[in-house]
């Protein structure tokens, strides 16, 4: 695709969609639960000026002065455009819009003749989208009569008072899993072996049939509940990692 097709794409493409504005407008004037048959005849009936370009059925529905309407409207809700189309022949933008007022038209016209605009699932749909535009116009209404401003005084005054607590997403910890054996001389005996094993402790507890002894006690730290307090501040505690430890727990190991 070529840079002068994409621009012409371009303004159709948000002409388009400003022209959807007006229906929601209308909308929120007789209340969201009526329908929208007579937005197109609002449409057309709208004051014109300047030569006219377009009818529909004998009423003049886009004129020279609609199309300035449209592209003040265009530069204003996408100031970037602007600048995309200032190296094109102001005909051809005009040609642009114009083509992509007519198939909107087009479009209009088609719903409205073929009651799809009657439909409910349509009603609900478009006072959705409506309702949605209203709740984003009331926002930024708000944040702009309500700026948020931070000076920098309060930003390092919240920094030197939160700065030795800790704000953690997470409090991360030692990956652990253990078996609980009822003497120490069987402990022993399988950590020596997990230790020399090439494949570890889940190797060793498999060759043992000890799978279903395993417990994951996944990450542990200092303030990890639902585990032993005790074995919860000795894994915690540990330095090195991976490692196997024996450990003592009331009379368990």
């Amino acid at each position: 695709m070529n840079k002068r097709t994409h621009k012409k794409m371009l303004v159709g493409g948000v002409v388009a969609t400003l022209s959807f504005l007006p229906g929601c407008t209308d909308i929120f004037k007789r209340g969201s639960t009526q329908t929208t048959t007579e937005t197109a005849t609002v449409r057309e009936s709208a004051p014109m000026t300047g030569e006219v370009l377009v009818t529909m059925r004998g009423v003049p529905i886009i004129t020279t002065g609609s199309i300035e309407n449209e592209k003040e409207k265009l530069f204003k809700a996408n100031p970037q455009i602007r600048q995309a189309i200032a190296f094109m022949d102001p005909k051809e933008v005009d040609r642009n819009i114009l083509e992509g007022l007519v198939s909107q038209k087009l479009i209009d016209e088609y719903i409205t003749s073929h009651k799809i605009n009657e439909m409910e699932d349509y009603k609900e749909t478009l006072n959705a989208l409506c309702e949605e535009r209203r709740q984003f116009l009331n926002l930024t209404r708000f944040s702009e009569r309500n700026p948020v401003t931070v000076s920098e005084a309060e930003i390092r005054n919240f920094y030197e008072t939160n700065k030795d607590k800790q704000l953690r997403i997470s409090q991360g910890g030692i990956a652990a899993v253990g078996i609980e054996f009822a003497d120490g001389a069987t402990a022993r005996a399988f950590a020596a072996r997990v230790k020399t094993s090439p494949g570890g402790f889940k190797k060793v507890a498999q060759d043992d049939e000890l799978n279903a002894k395993i417990k994951d006690f996944k990450l542990v730290n200092n303030q990890s509940v639902g585990i032993d307090e005790q074995l919860r501040d000795k894994i915690a505690a540990i330095k090195t990692v991976p490692s196997t430890e024996i450990f003592e727990i009331n009379g368990m190991f």
